[in-house]
């Protein structure tokens, strides 16, 4: 080993004192890191220092060969590092990871869009709202939505020649059945986007009316309900204030928190002063944290729909460089440091969530750990049998329900799930695979997407979002983990 490093060395002491990309090969030829620097020589010589942090010990005992390709600036380099980096996906570069924890609401970029609740974000083209700390909250949030805003609900839009039951009740306003103006209906989302932006005062009138008109008819469960939703407002509203921006412009803070080879990037998403959302990533990196940065931005930036007025985050970082690839390749953004006592309150507490995702991302892999243990220690016992004796705790049992026996897996492997062939749908899958009756299927599929989003989640969350027994979930899980 010591004498390949000593090969390594010599070799890079022979690389020019110019700009460029440096290109990492393991023994298989295969290209497993890229960099950029500003001197080769310097920079790719840094790797072999007496005194290196153990990421670069190991990223070092993976290197074969190092190569390099010469460019006439710093900004061409950074451009040809970004455009190898997309081509050949090394493995010790940043790989963004979306931190899907928090929910969000999406309005879809359709003719006649409709609002949903989601955790995945796509570049489709549909305007996202959030991430929501709680999903409980989000609930009531769309509750208000959906109960004075008319949109259409049906997952596929199609011509129909009836309507459904919402355009009955004076839900939708019935674009599947008849020709209804787009431009009306957009005013509607148009609306709808006003009220998700932080627009809510009229809203605030409204539920306040209805909330002291039952509490004078005495009827204080309706009141209490009318009550909850101002308080839900209150909260997203204080969210959307933290920092007391009172600047007039699209900025993104940007906080990360990096630990061996994990990285988490937090961003804090200011849309016309005030806090619209927020969005995590995470990824397994061996690269400089000033390296992380870039390739995150470039990799953000270029993919994302939205494209805000200035970046700000903390750390010694070539803003300038920066500056140029984005006003070359996207648009002119200011990229600067905290400009104000503001602007470092807003970066720190970007830098917290980032290090609270971090955290989050620990406890869950600790818990899955120990859940495999103890899956590990059962084994024996339940690959006898291929019976489910926890049905009786459900409601409604299906009579066709299947019966499975499972063995254990390794602990860091990602969970998988057994899925009915031809069967993507997770309502029916929920149904078949584990005996659930229609009532608790539905009532799981209104707060997860999939099965892999089920089981992500805590015993805790998942009793208290779809009202089942802890002894029901618990077995539940059991069986869809194999």
């Amino acid at each position: 080993m010591r004498e390949k490093l000593a090969e390594l060395l010599e070799s890079v002491r022979k690389f020019p004192k110019s700009s460029g990309v440096y290109i990492m090969r393991n023994d298989k030829g295969r290209i497993i890191y890229v960099g950029k620097a500003k001197v080769l020589r310097r920079r790719v010589s840094d790797y072999f220092l007496k005194e290196q942090n153990q990421k670069t010990n190991a990223l070092l005992t993976h290197i074969d060969s190092i190569d390099y390709i010469i460019t006439s600036s710093e900004y061409e380099a950074l451009i040809l590092e970004n455009n190898l980096i997309k081509k050949h996906k090394p493995h010790y570069n940043i790989d963004l990871k979306d931190d899907k924890t928090y929910a969000m609401l999406k309005i879809t970029n359709e003719d006649y869009p409709k609002i949903l609740k989601t955790r995945r974000k796509t570049q489709d083209g549909g305007k996202y709202f959030g991430p929501y700390p709680k999903s409980e909250d989000l609930d009531v949030f769309l509750q208000i939505v959906e109960s004075n805003f008319q949109y259409r609900r049906c997952k596929r839009f199609r011509k129909l020649q009836s309507p459904c039951l919402y355009y009955h009740i004076g839900k939708c306003p019935g674009p599947c059945f008849q020709d209804y103006d787009a431009a009306e209906y957009r005013k509607q989302i148009n609306r709808i986007e006003r009220f998700l932006n932080g627009d809510s005062d009229d809203m605030r009138k409204l539920i306040e009316k209805r909330m002291n008109g039952f509490s004078k008819e005495m009827d204080f469960e309706n009141a209490l309900i009318e009550k909850r939703k101002l308080d839900v407002i209150d909260k997203f509203q204080s969210l959307q204030s933290v920092g007391n921006i009172s600047e007039k412009k699209d900025i993104d803070y940007i906080g990360a928190y990096k630990k061996d080879d994990l990285v988490f990037i937090y961003i804090m998403q200011y849309r016309n002063s005030n806090l619209l959302g927020a969005a995590s990533y995470w990824s397994r990196t061996l690269a400089r944290e000033e390296d992380v940065f870039f390739d995150f931005l470039m990799q953000y930036y270029t993919s994302s729909d939205e494209v805000p007025d200035r970046i700000e985050f903390a750390g010694e970082y070539d803003r300038e460089l920066l500056s140029e690839y984005f006003s070359k390749n996207l648009k002119d953004i200011l990229v600067s440091d905290a400009r104000s006592k503001k602007d470092f309150r807003i970066l720190e507490l970007a830098r917290m969530n980032a290090r609270d995702s971090y955290e989050k991302y620990m406890r869950k892999k600790n818990l899955s750990s120990r859940g495999a243990e103890d899956r590990s220690d059962e084994s024996d016992e339940l690959e006898e049998t291929d019976d489910f004796d926890g049905i009786d705790d459900f409601d409604d049992v299906s009579p066709d329900a299947d019966r499975f026996s499972y063995s254990d897996s390794p602990c860091d492997a990602p969970i998988r799930v057994r899925e009915r062939e031809n069967d993507g749908d997770f309502l029916k899958f929920l149904k078949s695979f584990s005996g659930i009756g229609d009532k608790r299927a539905k009532a799981i599929c209104e707060s997860y997407s999939s099965a892999d989003e089920l089981l992500s989640d805590d015993i805790d969350s998942i009793c208290t979002k779809t009202g089942l027994s802890r002894k029901a979930v618990e077995k539940m899980v059991r069986l869809m983990r194999v």
